[in-house]
């Protein structure tokens, strides 16, 4: 069944005494597991979240930690579009993130992106308060990242699903 897991920092699970699963079922999603933390901030507190394995930021608000899932799986459909991702592959995308859990993290490379963009977001919050979520998100995908060879997480994105693409007509083909 399609699944992906949600994984929280300590302080998200401490602040929002989410329930998380130790044994993890593996992810079937094109950008893996998301790692999320919390930022508190006013006028609302922030939850960021960050793809696995390309490192794409969406951010949503953190009322009500139980829906998370489907606000980050919103987010993300909105994201992958304004990236330019085919809205085929968007829509797969959306159906494979249809069951989630809570896990800890697990990869302190991931982490330490994750608190790389929180440190951008919170300074970003503070001069920039008149930027949307979204805008928020775009301008963290578009900023280059060391753990991934400096390159963009917006482009990484798109580069990973115009690869899923091509894979997929060159079975078709065949």
């Amino acid at each position: 069944p399609p699944v992906f897991a949600i994984r929280c920092t300590k302080r998200l699970l401490d602040r929002s005494r989410l329930p998380f699963a130790v044994a993890s079922a593996p992810t079937t999603t094109v950008l893996g597991d998301w790692y999320a933390n919390i930022l508190i901030t006013r006028p609302q507190h922030l939850v960021l979240c960050i793809s696995e394995k390309t490192l794409l930021p969406v951010v949503v608000t953190a009322k009500d930690l139980k829906a998370l899932p489907s606000r980050l799986t919103k987010a993300l459909e909105d994201m992958l579009g304004r990236i330019g991702v085919p809205q085929s592959l968007v829509h797969a995308e959306v159906r494979e993130m249809s069951e989630s859990y809570f896990a800890k993290t697990e990869s302190r490379k991931v982490l330490g992106s994750l608190n790389d963009f929180m440190f951008h977001l919170q300074d970003g919050c503070a001069s920039d308060t008149f930027l949307s979520l979204e805008e928020r998100a775009m301008k963290l995908a578009n900023m280059p990242s060391g753990a991934i060879e400096f390159a963009f997480p917006s482009e990484q994105t798109l580069s990973l699903f115009q690869a899923k693409q091509a894979i997929e007509a060159a079975q078709s083909a065949a």
